[in-house]
């Protein structure tokens, strides 16, 4: 509105002026006062009055008269000075102007003519500057002005926005703190910032630029890693060369389809081996003959400094089994199913069927050699394979079998550490071994050292830990020792207390029986001591046997080794009756026929000599040996003792 005012104080002027200039005309010419100045001769006389006061119809001083204007009076008899109108009547057409606010007071809807005078569009609508305020002009400048703030030319009109200088943060939005960029301008480099001030590339975003579009459009940064995208599309898949540098393959590696056959595809989109690959049934693929094996390797992480990378894994699964949603029922999940190939021939030879070759990988170090585990279901480590071990079972524990070990059952040898050569069958078998090593255990429990299994006498489960070469049969079955060596338990809860000791049953066993029961009674049933090994040892005397009775302790009699026999008893099918027949005490006396003999040897009965042998020479060596000679028919019978005389000659003396 202040230019509209500027137009009127210039149109106001202007017409001063001209009014001025015509006044002057007709007092300078020489026109006499009856003159018709319309037509005729004559001569014009000039007239005296040369100023604007000197008319006869103005005013007759300035004096007081600042700022006003010359309009004419109400009656129209002259003009006069006087003060400019607060408001003016706008005409109704031809000059544009938009409903607002001019020298302080409303003016009249005029946005029609707005609308018509330039053919500028309906100014009524949305998306028009309709106002102004401080948020936009930062420091109050106005149209035309010099301030950073407001250097615009023609802007609204042309749509154009450009600084009065460029720099790199020419143009800003900023949040209403006045200070956060949230989009910036850098008119310098051509470049657009979103959350930065100084973007890097044609278009950025993010504090550091982490995101950037170049000049050409390409993405050069993601996330604000380098990458450098393909000029133009293809089919396939985006692959990294580990530069940033994308480029289009087909394929992402697995069973892709090529030329109409199905074949492995390498992450480049190549073939393992052309058309290598075929269907030969539905989801059922086969390499084609006579082409190299078929194998599944997955590649290895790249060297980086800093920490070393872990193998990439390699998986082969079958699908889960799916429910139905509308039917109850269950379903088993699928197979996964790897076979050898067998072994083919025309009429004769013979050649082995394939290996199903699984190997683990090599370890560094002191770490453990790969294991080989198959798991059943949620139970882990069914079984395993390591260092030579296998373990059948689930929770192995801390450590797998070693060293040729094989481990049977759920937490069997749970903290074998070096053991080797160990075979643990049943639950917790071996379960406490360590460094022992050629143990066989078989039981549940067996050789575990664990106080909730000593037995009924209080007799420890200390179990075998550092101890070798023991054989331990049966649930419980035990050694009282975690070093005891070279020994065997045979039966529940029996106990071994010493190495190179062999113990069969607990202390509920009352019969020990060589075979079974059976019509065969003339087998013989032997029990020695190991012998000199035949046609190899020469001159080399057997191993002794010792019978003992229990051990006591302290004071106590020792006790004593009962041999028995069975009673014969009337005839039929009843089993005899077994009774003692004789007896070797704990001190060392024999009796037969007593189970109490008080003398070196007691005898309840008779005792007869029949020597049917050659009687010996008499010596130091036969001294008090008694020998009955059977007389012939007619010859009385001889007892006879070697004996020495007082000469310390020897002989056979008769005693009957």
């Amino acid at each position: 509105m202040k230019k509209n005012r500027g137009i009127l104080n210039i149109f106001v002027a202007g017409a001063v002026l001209l009014l001025t200039l015509i006044t002057g005309l007709f007092l300078n010419s020489n026109v006499s006062q009856n003159q018709n100045l319309g037509g005729g001769s004559g001569t014009i006389n000039p007239l005296p009055i040369k100023s604007f006061l000197g008319l006869n119809d103005t005013p007759d001083s300035y004096s007081g008269q600042g700022s006003k204007i010359v309009s004419v009076k109400s009656d129209a008899s002259g003009l006069e000075f006087t003060a400019p109108a607060s408001s003016m009547v706008y005409p109704g057409a031809g000059i544009p102007l938009s409903t607002g606010s001019a020298w302080d007071t409303s003016i009249t809807n005029n946005s029609a003519n707005w609308n018509t005078a330039y053919g500028w569009g309906n100014h009524a609508s949305a998306g028009y500057l309709t106002s102004l305020s401080g948020a936009l002009l930062a420091t109050g400048a106005t149209t035309g002005a010099t301030s950073s703030a407001q250097p615009f030319t023609l802007g609204v009109k042309t749509g154009k926005i450009f600084p009065a200088s460029d720099s790199t943060t020419a143009l800003q939005f900023l949040k209403a703190d006045g200070t956060t960029s949230v989009l910036n301008v850098d008119t310098t480099n051509g470049r657009v910032g979103i959350g930065t001030t100084t973007p890097t590339s044609l278009f950025s975003v993010g504090s550091s630029s982490q995101f950037q579009v170049n000049s050409s459009g390409n993405i050069v940064s993601l996330n604000g890693v380098t990458t450098s995208f393909p000029a133009s599309n293809a089919s396939g898949v985006l692959t990294n060369d580990g530069s940033g540098t994308l480029t289009w393959a087909a394929g992402g590696g697995g069973i892709t389809n090529s030329a109409g056959a199905n074949v492995l595809t390498k992450s480049d989109g190549t073939n393992i081996v052309a058309t290598a690959l075929n269907e030969a049934s539905a989801g059922v693929f086969s390499t084609t003959a006579g082409t190299a094996a078929l194998s599944f390797v997955s590649t290895a992480p790249t060297a980086t400094t800093g920490a070393s990378q872990v193998g990439i894994p390699l998986t082969l699964t079958a699908s889960p089994a799916v429910a139905s949603t509308d039917t109850a029922g269950a379903a088993a999940g699928g197979d996964v199913t790897i076979t050898a190939g067998d072994a083919a021939r025309l009429t004769s030879g013979n050649a082995a069927g394939g290996n199903i070759n699984l190997t683990t990988g090599t370890a560094i170090g002191t770490g453990y050699a790969g294991r080989l585990i198959i798991t059943q279901g949620a139970y882990s480590q069914s079984i395993m394979l390591s260092s030579g071990g296998i373990y059948f079972g689930s929770s192995q524990g801390n450590h797998p079998p070693t060293g040729d070990s094989i481990g049977i059952g759920l937490n069997s040898m749970y903290g074998s550490v070096t053991g080797t050569k160990n075979i643990a069958i049943g639950t917790s078998s071996l379960r406490s071994v360590t460094s022992g090593a050629a143990n066989t255990a078989i039981g549940f429990a067996t050789g575990y050292g664990n106080a909730a299994y000593d037995d009924t006498n209080g007799l420890a489960s200390a179990g075998i830990v550092t101890g070798s070469n023991n054989t331990l049969f049966g649930s419980y079955t035990n050694t009282a020792l975690t070093s005891i060596t070279n020994s065997t338990a045979i039966g529940y809860k029996s106990r071994i207390s010493a190495s190179n000791s062999v113990v069969l049953g607990n202390k509920e066993v009352t019969l020990l029986q060589l075979g079974s029961d059976s019509s065969d009674t003339q087998t013989a049933r032997v029990i020695r001591a190991a012998g000199a090994r035949g046609g190899t040892d020469t001159n080399t005397a057997g191993s002794p046997l010792t019978i003992s009775g229990g051990v006591g302790t302290g004071t106590a009699t020792s006790a004593p080794i009962y041999f028995a026999t069975g009673d014969v008893g009337a005839s039929g099918t009843t089993a005899q009756t077994v009774t003692t027949k004789m007896t070797l005490t704990g001190a060392g006396n024999l009796g037969i026929g007593t189970t109490s003999p008080s003398q070196k040897l007691e005898i309840n009965g008779g005792m007869r000599l029949n020597t049917a042998t050659a009687k010996p020479t008499c010596d130091s060596t036969t001294r008090g040996t008694f020998w009955y000679t059977q007389g012939g028919a007619g010859v009385k019978d001889a007892v006879e003792v070697c004996a020495k005389d007082a000469a310390d000659a020897y002989a056979w003396r008769t005693i009957y």
